[in-house]
């Protein structure tokens, strides 16, 4: 458990032979598991259990606050707590939390005032979130609202979100390339058609007809997508299979993925083949040939 001590309730100073040297850091009241669970090395003679014994007051110090105090290491030494001796349990060399090393903390038994407390309590990943929604509820199931509680970073959330953001931008890019696919392969389609005018008015003046036109058309452009297709579903899987075994990462591929790449690239030929198969079905045979 800890609290923060606002400066009016605790002033905290050292007797100094030009008179009194004031602690203006912050102040704390904890427990010696709140130490425990932020990784906090302490002095080897430190007396950590004293900052959970009602009947002593005590202070744990920071090193940088014993610094700007001016005391030296050692536990022969006493500290003024709003006028009364408090005595010093140890000192706190190295900590996760930095900012906690040029702080203090009190025991619960040296201040009178009432502190709003602060509970630190560590959990498994991926449950911080959980257990921040059920705890408020578990304590005050009428006035959860009143408990303020700061989860850490659920990194499993963080990855999923990131992951699905790629997932969709990815996607994106997909649907884009394959609208421009489609709109170059219209392109060169309808360049080809212009270019077999000729061949085409022959063939409408023999017998065919628009629909067979259309349809000569319309499988030419299947077919270049077909082959479009099992291509991207030939290399795609190697691809796939050297970037995450470059990155660490283990393969995943559906059938239903690769099913659905194929049917693309059908479906791409088709629609870029469509407008040209509609003009060369549509020409007149006899204007193209006196052309």
């Amino acid at each position: 458990m800890q609290g923060e001590v606002p400066p009016e309730a605790a002033r905290i100073s050292k007797i100094i032979p030009e008179g009194e040297r004031l602690f203006t850091g912050q102040a704390y009241v904890g427990t010696a598991s709140l130490l425990e669970v932020r990784d906090v090395s302490l002095m080897p003679n430190a007396r950590l259990d004293l900052l959970d014994n009602p009947d002593v007051s005590s202070v744990i110090v920071g090193v940088d606050a014993a610094k700007n105090l001016g005391l030296s290491i050692n536990l022969d030494q006493e500290l003024l707590l709003n006028g009364r001796p408090i005595a010093i349990a140890g000192f706190m060399v190295a900590a996760t939390d930095d900012p906690l090393l040029s702080s203090v903390v009190l025991s619960r038994s040296s201040l009178s005032a009432a502190v709003v407390p602060t509970f630190v309590i560590e959990v498994e990943p991926g449950y911080s979130v959980p257990l921040a929604t059920s705890i408020p509820l578990a304590v005050d199931p009428a006035n959860p609202s009143s408990f303020r509680i700061d989860p850490v970073a659920n990194v499993d959330g963080l990855r999923a979100a990131v992951a699905d953001g790629l997932s969709n931008l990815v996607s994106t890019i997909s649907v884009v390339v394959l609208g421009l696919s489609c709109l170059s392969g219209g392109l060169t389609m309808y360049l080809s058609v212009l270019s077999r005018l000729p061949g085409i008015a022959m063939r409408r003046a023999m017998g065919a007809s628009r629909g067979a036109i259309l349809r000569a058309f319309l499988l030419e452009g299947s077919m270049v997508g077909l082959a479009g297709g099992l291509s991207g579903v030939a290399i795609g899987p190697d691809l796939l299979i050297l970037i995450c075994n470059a990155q660490g990462w283990i393969p995943s591929l559906e059938a239903l993925t690769l099913l659905t790449g194929v049917s693309s690239g059908v479906a791409a030929g088709l629609l870029s083949a469509a407008v040209p198969a509609y003009v060369a079905s549509c020409a007149a045979p006899a204007e193209l040939i006196r052309s």
